[in-house]
């Protein structure tokens, strides 16, 4: 969900991170994407990721949460890594 968020704004509830990454291969430029160490070396994941950080990733991220504010239960997609990439990260 976290990397997905990078590139789109959804409240999407995923049935498991397959479908997450089926969707970052049909719906993104990430259309060889792969969990595989090799897949982040060869394409510079990191970087790409990097680069929509504070455009997109984290407004998109604070974004669901709000639009999850106050439920609770595994019917609600989430995704707080925003919280430690602030907290780590400050601007």
């Amino acid at each position: 969900m976290w990397f997905l968020l990078h590139f789109q704004r959804t409240g999407r509830l995923f049935n498991g991170c397959s479908q997450v990454e089926r969707t970052l291969r049909q719906e993104t430029d990430l259309n060889d994407y792969s969990k595989e160490q090799i897949y982040f070396e060869r394409k510079n994941l990191y970087q790409a990721l990097y680069s929509r950080l504070y455009a997109k990733a984290i407004p998109n991220a604070e974004w669901l949460e709000k639009q999850n504010d106050g439920n609770q239960g595994e019917s609600f997609p989430k995704c707080e890594v925003f919280k430690a990439i602030n907290f780590l990260l400050p601007k």
